[in-house]
């Protein structure tokens, strides 16, 4: 799971050399920033192309929750309720 700052550099980067060395890598999208949307934009597609696979924080703890019932799941479900 990658997130940082500056996605069409150091996370970038990052991602490639988890790649290189036998990673799954999962990036989440929306922990992901750069200066400008261009840029962040860029780092994702790249990224994408390069093997990695795109998510979101939701989606992730959605996912490390694996069934939707239980103690922690009400309280985590909450926070994405609008």
């Amino acid at each position: 799971m990658l997130a940082g700052i500056e996605s069409h550099v150091c996370v970038y980067q990052t991602c490639l050399h988890l790649l290189e060395n036998g990673y799954e890598v999962t990036i989440i999208n929306d922990a992901i920033s750069s200066r400008t949307a261009d840029n962040r934009e860029l780092g994702l597609a790249r990224m994408q192309m390069a093997g990695a696979l795109p998510s979101s924080v939701e989606m992730l703890l959605f996912e490390m929750q694996v069934i939707a019932e239980g103690d922690r799941f009400k309280p985590m479900a909450k926070l994405f309720k609008d």
